[in-house]
Parts: structure tokens; sequence; C-alpha cells
């Protein structure tokens, strides 16, 4: 069964699809990925701190995310969320595009959480400190959640509405699907999609 990797737009919960991506079967069990439409799994896992000493390595010094917290039933403002899973590459974390669409929509209603799968945390840690993210990025180091989403081989993203059901996914990296990825969050927390004059998303 060959897994397609798609983005929709806020309507692809009623069933309207935007665009499909093509998509790579490698990357994730088609069994296992949450389908689109359906709640995606719930998590918490602890946060790496992004700024201080970050000489935190006992797990009660360190903030737990869920993901319950941004959407479904405590979504508060949240329209879209965007889950990254990496490995131990941080270049994730820089300005483009995941800063920026942070920077951009974080206003709108865009919550960014990064998932990381880097066995090796502690040197993780020092690159997320002067990465100095404004979102959070969760410690994986057990693949207990990439597990849970289906995702074999990273880099792989989800998008997620305000009730955390999954509106799309894609095995590429945040920056190989910027162009799409800016175009759905735009339809998310917008309302619609706004391109210049070269037809770029904006």
């Amino acid at each position: 069964m060959h897994l397609k990797a798609r983005w929709f737009c806020a309507a692809a919960i009623v069933g309207s699809l935007l665009w499909t991506l093509p998509g790579l079967a490698a990357d994730a069990s088609p069994e296992s990925v949450p389908a689109v439409g359906t709640v995606a799994p719930a998590f918490g896992l602890y946060a790496f701190p992004t700024s201080g000493p970050g000489k935190q390595t006992i797990s009660e010094d360190r903030e737990i995310v869920q993901l319950d917290d941004l959407c479904g039933l405590r979504p508060g403002k949240t329209e879209a969320v965007v889950v990254l899973f990496i490995d131990g590459d941080v270049d994730v974390l820089g300005a483009d595009p995941v800063g920026n669409w942070y920077r951009k929509y974080h206003k709108d209603g865009l919550e960014v959480v990064v998932v990381s799968v880097e066995r090796n945390p502690s040197v993780f840690a020092s690159k997320v400190l002067r990465a100095k993210p404004r979102y959070p990025v969760l410690d994986d180091r057990h693949r207990v959640v990439a597990r849970r989403y289906g995702v074999a081989n990273v880099p792989f993203s989800f998008l997620l509405n305000s009730e955390c059901r999954v509106l799309g996914f894609d095995h590429k990296s945040a920056v190989e699907a910027a162009a799409e990825l800016t175009a759905a969050i735009e339809e998310l927390v917008r309302g619609k999609v706004i391109q210049d004059d070269e037809g770029d998303s904006k």
C-alpha cells in the first residue's frame, strides 16, 4: 500500500481536498499513521529548555508540554497546529520557515510543536538553547510518540486543526514542504491563501 503525503485545507474534515503531494511509502506505516479527519494521538513530553543555563537534565526541572494544551478540549485561540518530527538537526529551528511561521501566524492562532527523536538529548539540548526557538521542542528520545504517529523515519510533519484532527501529513522537511504548508496554514488561520505577483505564498 502506497502512503501518499497530503495537505488539506480546513474543509478537509468534511472531505474537500485542497491538493495532494507525491508520497514516500518507506517513511511511515499506512496502518499506523493517523488518518486524515481523525483526532491525532494525545501525548505529553518533556520540553528542552530554550532559555536559561541549559543544565536542566532532571525531569522534574523540565516542563511537560501536552498536545491537549494546544488543541482539542482546550483549544483557546488555536486554529492550527504544526507537529514536526525531526532528529538532531537543529536547522529546522531557524528563522526560515518554521520560526517565520510562528512569528507571522501565532497571533492568528498557529501553534508549532517540534518533536525530536535524537538519541543523545544532552548534546541536542545545547543546540536548542543556542537556537532559542519561541515554540516548544520536545524530547522523544525513545520514539514513543513517533511510533504512536506511525513515523518510522524523519523528517515527518503533521498539520492539525483546532480540534486536534489531522488535516494532512508529509514526509518532507519543513524547508522542502514550506510552500505547501504555508498555504495550508494561511487557509486555516486567515481563511485565504495570500500570494505575491510571482505566485509564491506569503
